[in-house]
């Protein structure tokens, strides 16, 4: 939930030697999916992929959706989108999404916060990255569960908050 409203969540990677995009964590009306893999191509998905900065879509939205619909197996039409590019990726071949679907519009500041919060987890990803060897393996399991459990814990409370100026005020 984001400020009280569910709103789907994608985690996904480009290939750009398959050509297509694997989601590797999805959730849609508050429960997680596992999507096929699809084709890069006009799609919606594939249009952000194209993106190489933080992008905010809200009253464009529609018109972008002309040219490039949202194929997402059970999607309904969104209102709003917040698309942050990995930065600690190669070719920005890593994307996460936050889609709403319901009373919600994404503005700047929430732009900002997920811009933050995906600089924080691809810090993470690139330092697990460099301290991964075999013998560490279930030593850095650990490590990863608990920075998942503190970036829930920071989704957790970002989500507690109903309106944008609670969240400003805390």
């Amino acid at each position: 939930k984001f400020y009280g409203e569910e709103i789907d969540i994608l985690y996904a990677k480009s290939d750009r030697e398959r050509m297509n995009i694997s989601f590797e964590n999805c959730s849609q009306d508050g429960k997680s999916l596992n999507l096929e893999p699809q084709s890069l191509g006009d799609d919606l998905i594939s249009f952000l992929f194209t993106k190489k900065e933080p992008i905010l879509l809200n009253s464009e939205l529609d018109s972008v959706l002309e040219s490039h619909p949202l194929t997402i197996k059970g999607s309904k039409h969104p209102i709003s989108i917040i698309s942050i590019p990995d930065p600690g990726t190669e070719n920005n071949s890593r994307m996460f999404t936050l889609i709403s679907n319901g009373n919600v519009s994404f503005n700047e500041l929430d732009l900002g916060t997920m811009t933050i919060i995906g600089q924080l987890i691809s810090k993470i990803l690139i330092q697990f990255d460099q301290e991964l060897n075999l013998e560490k393996l279930s030593n850095q399991a650990e490590k990863t569960l608990n920075w998942q459990r503190e970036l829930a814990e920071i989704a957790r409370t970002l989500a507690s908050y109903k309106t944008h100026d609670e969240a400003l005020s805390a």
